[in-house]
């Protein structure tokens, strides 16, 4: 009986989810079309630029946790998520090499091939801002659309995926088809959202910023 409450309550938490990040939109009108440009776009991007809000919220919490910082992506396969607030917290991917740095100084570095689940939620993140997340093998995807954004609901196939998360929404804006929002739900009902502001695209990056000291 209560494992049977408990499918439930999940069951009706995501169905409240699913509600909520579709109000608004309906299923897109032109997959393909919009497939076609997402692919152009991913081949003239060569790097983004941006500011980033990010909301987690935690179910033993009652308010979201809040940070911010700046966001970085240089083709193929670099990525640089550097914190500012409410702490100083440094994420640099490059290749499958992954180092962190807290308060100005390295405190951990390791080969991201040594964790499949890890590597998954990084290709993941790369596909979500280079474009290609639509060729991600390893998602169900459905199409919706509103005024101003398409909407892509990634449902994870792979058991170590779905032990991780359960939904996963990306947003893009209609005027450039670069991502504007992801919002990720695990299983247990807490979810990140993170939000993209003030986008630069196609900026000389210096190969600096993907490496820590």
């Amino acid at each position: 009986m209560n494992k049977f409450i408990i499918t439930m309550t999940f069951l009706f938490m995501s169905i409240i989810s699913l509600s909520a990040q579709l109000e608004g939109f309906n299923a897109m009108k032109d997959v393909e079309s919009f497939k076609t440009q997402m692919s152009k776009e991913a081949v003239s991007t060569t790097s983004i630029s941006s500011d980033f809000v990010q909301k987690k919220y935690l179910s033993f919490m009652e308010d979201e946790i809040e940070s911010s910082g700046v966001f970085k992506f240089k083709k193929d396969n670099m990525l640089r998520w550097e914190y500012v607030l409410p702490y100083s917290y440094t994420i640099v991917l490059n290749g499958d090499k992954v180092s962190i740095k807290e308060k100005g100084k390295k405190v951990n570095e390791f080969d991201m091939s040594s964790n499949k689940t890890f590597k998954k939620i990084n290709d993941l993140m790369l596909d979500c801002v280079r474009g290609t997340v639509l060729e991600n093998d390893e998602f169900d995807l459905e199409y919706y659309e509103s005024k101003d954004n398409y909407l892509i609901h990634l449902l994870p196939k792979a058991k170590e995926l779905k032990n991780m998360l359960q939904n996963v929404y990306i947003y893009f804006d209609k005027s450039d088809y670069q991502v504007s929002s992801i919002n990720m739900t695990e299983e247990s009902g807490d979810y990140t959202k993170i939000i993209f502001k003030n986008k630069q695209l196609n900026e000389k990056l210096s190969e600096e910023h993907f490496m820590v000291k």
